[in-house]
């Protein structure tokens, strides 16, 4: 049994809303390192400080209402935590953009969420202004990565990013910029709204088996929960009854991107309730980058995925870091890899804890406890308050003890609904709570959950969704493509890789024709990295790829 009470109640009940939460942190640890970003601090008062004079220009300047939803397309930066809780204390719904959404992509969002207003960085000029062409959004703010960097640093890191990064895109669309934000909020007073459990904080967008996107909706309540739940697991204490983490005082490194359920609520909220520092890489793909920022600090907790664990253990700088302090390392989005994990137990000293979780969970729904009692190979035990169980995937009903089955959870962490979108609701969240999660598992007699295989055909690549359907439907719009198929094939570098099978209709049709194809209409994860050219597919009698039978091949 582990060596913690995962039950034992926390005292985030007590809040209305995600608002009344990070009021009392920031006050709780005003003094502390809350975010840190390319060497740059900012307090919890600060962030607090900020968020207040954000909200006071959407409430002053916008005729945006409660309710309304805002889009956030930045990466790590300090101003992301800046514009979440400044547009939950408008009382608005945060909208998370990838920023490697491709235009069509955007479009889709933004249609789906009637966005009223989208906060973009400098980088993703270029897609917003092709984006308002055919999706006009109300207000748009710019900002720059630099742009809560003191003066001496904000304007060289500019001029770096600008003329010799080259990554700064030049905008021509009528937009209000960061600093006007500011400027025009001073001294301006932020008005009290009335927001409930109930009502939604966030449309986190996903995908389906049809490829079309689908807004999860979660609430201020189910976040509320989850970050009760995470907190819960991240307090749990020794042996000796002592707490291993001391609050106010941890670095949490966030490698991973926020706009991603798994680091928003992970670094937005579970580690902000430990007056934790969350340190927050802007490019994690630069390795040699990151290691040289890694070494600078005793950090606690390092949050991330079996791909950039791997990326990191094959660096010959990583082993220089300071690993004296490191405690938990949290591995989430995708399959945790024996081999890596056990190399980064030999190097660090530190077991990963794996974990389970979903978008419609908020996400966490189970994790290894950090302890000798931390099972690999298993996604570990429910989260405090989860409910489990297994069913057949035919007839529903709860299968006998020792056999697997469909997870379904339930919880106070389990979505709303997808957004305006009652029948997929429907199809996977009964009504009595349950959800269904298209993952068949099976529950050990320790009590530790094993996920066995998918039902739907979804690719996880470095943790991201990848749909089939989505990519074979841009395929088959090709002129020299008669059908297509695509399937997730192991890969060492990124746990999947997603593998297309092309029936020809023109035979001048080849791969390099087709790659250019690919990166003009899709995001660089769902990309197929291997393609290979048909007769003929697998195909049931009414029609249907057998992409199972095509996986096996």
């Amino acid at each position: 049994m582990p060596l913690f009470d995962m039950n034992k109640p926390t005292n985030f009940n007590q809040y209305e809303n995600l608002s009344q939460a990070i009021d009392d942190l920031s006050h709780q640890f005003e003094n502390k390192s809350a975010y840190c970003n390319a060497g740059h601090q900012l307090s919890f008062k600060e962030i607090l400080d900020l968020s207040e004079a954000f909200a006071a220009y959407l409430q002053h300047h916008t005729d945006l209402k409660p309710g309304d939803r805002l889009g956030i397309q930045l990466l790590n930066s300090l101003q992301y935590p800046v514009v979440v809780y400044g547009a939950w204390k408008a009382g608005l719904v945060v909208v998370n953009m990838n920023p490697l959404y491709t235009v069509s992509e955007m479009i889709s969002i933004c249609q789906n969420a009637e966005l009223s207003a989208l906060v973009f960085m400098d980088f993703f000029s270029d897609k917003v202004e092709a984006l308002i062409d055919i999706c006009p959004i109300p207000y748009l703010i710019k900002t720059s990565l630099p742009d809560l960097f003191p003066t001496g640093k904000r304007l060289s890191y500019y001029v770096f990013l600008k003329y010799i990064k080259r990554v700064i895109k030049s905008c021509a669309i009528d937009c209000i910029t960061w600093p006007e934000v500011f400027k025009k909020s001073k001294k301006q007073s932020l008005k009290s709204v009335c927001v409930k459990r109930n009502n939604l904080a966030l449309l986190q967008y996903t995908g389906g088996s049809t490829g079309e996107p689908k807004g999860v909706s979660l609430t201020h309540g189910n976040l509320l929960s989850n970050c009760e739940q995470a907190y819960t697991v991240l307090m749990q204490k020794n042996q000796q009854d002592q707490s291993i983490l001391v609050a106010g005082e941890e670095i949490m490194i966030a490698p991973l991107p926020l706009y991603h359920i798994y680091a928003f609520t992970s670094h937005l909220l579970a580690c902000y309730a430990t007056g934790s520092m969350n340190l927050l890489i802007s490019n994690p793909k630069d390795i040699s980058s990151l290691i040289r920022v890694l070494k600078k600090y005793d950090f606690f907790c390092f949050v991330g995925l079996n791909t950039l664990f791997s990326a990191l253990l094959k660096h010959p700088e990583f082993k220089k870091c300071r690993f004296n302090r490191l405690k938990y390392t949290v591995s989430g989005g995708m399959p945790l890899v024996r081999e890596t994990a056990l190399q980064w137990k030999s190097i660090t000293g530190c077991d990963i804890s794996e974990g389970y979780g979903l978008t419609e969970c908020s996400p966490f729904v189970t994790m290894n406890p950090f302890s000798p009692n931390s099972q690999l190979g298993t996604i570990g035990i429910p989260m405090p308050g989860t409910a489990l169980k297994l069913i057949d995937p035919v007839t529903e009903k709860v299968v006998a003890p020792g056999e697997s089955g469909e997870l379904c959870v339930k919880g106070p962490q389990v979505m709303l609904g997808y957004w305006r979108k009652q029948p997929e609701t429907q199809a996977v969240l009964d009504k009595e709570g349950w959800f269904k999660t298209g993952d068949i598992a099976e529950i050990l007699e320790t009590g530790y959950v094993r996920i066995i295989d998918r039902i739907k055909d979804i690719i996880l690549v470095s943790g991201f969704n990848v749909y089939p359907s989505e990519i074979e439907k841009i395929i088959n719009q090709h002129p020299k493509v008669a059908l297509s198929a695509v399937v997730g094939i192991p890969d060492a570098a990124t746990g999947e890789a997603v593998k297309l099978f092309v029936v020809k209709k023109e035979l001048t049709l080849d791969h390099i024709e087709l790659q250019k194809y690919c990166r003009q209409y899709l995001t660089g994860y769902k990309i197929p990295k291997h393609i290979e050219f048909r007769e003929a597919l697998p195909m049931t009698t009414v029609g249907k790829v057998l992409r199972r039978q095509l996986r096996n091949e």
